[in-house]
């Protein structure tokens, strides 16, 4: 945080942080560095523009699912995503050479409905059904062999509770294999 004629000082989610009524101040985000081999990040659910970052012959197109961010207990990094009381749907457009994993990052910090449970599936595979994933959970979806045309891959995240919804915050294609 900046201030005039005061010292740069670090803030963070765990202390609340008042900002005076008069006078300047600004406040910046320190983003995390981007891991090797991004092609594709998808911040779902955060106006104006959800994919931040596309390569050449990369994309996302939301078929399903409603954006929501700055819900009470959602705060930066990740206080947004998609989601629907049934299923949250997005395309992902790969180019034909492609291979590499596609990353899913999910997250209940609101505890919803006593705490969502979802499954994740991607072309057609079950990732898992998850549940208890208040601090977000990383899913990842490996893609070995090239194409013979360009890919549209579907990912879907069903909702598995009643009276809850499901929902995805961020997506990521990475090139190759990466190890984490």
């Amino acid at each position: 945080m900046y201030q005039p004629f005061q010292a740069v000082r670090a803030v963070t989610n765990e202390v609340p942080l008042t900002i005076e009524g008069q006078g300047l101040q600004i406040l910046l985000e320190r983003r995390e560095p981007s891991p090797p081999g991004l092609r594709l990040s998808m911040r779902c659910g955060l106006p104006p523009e959800e994919v931040v970052f596309a390569g050449e012959g990369y994309d996302a197109t939301v078929r399903k699912g409603f954006s929501s961010a700055w819900g009470p207990k959602w705060v930066p990094p990740v206080y947004h995503c998609r989601a629907s009381e049934d299923e949250v749907l997005i395309e992902v457009k790969v180019p034909k050479e492609a291979t590499g994993t596609l990353r899913l990052f999910v997250i209940d910090p609101d505890n919803f409905m006593g705490g969502r449970k979802q499954e994740a599936i991607v072309a057609g595979e079950s990732l898992g059904t998850i549940e208890n994933f208040e601090e977000g959970r990383w899913l990842e979806y490996k893609v070995s062999q090239p194409s013979d045309a360009d890919r549209n891959i579907p990912v879907q995240v069903i909702n598995r509770r009643e009276g809850a919804n499901a929902v995805i915050s961020l997506l990521e294609w990475l090139d190759g294999s990466p190890s984490f």
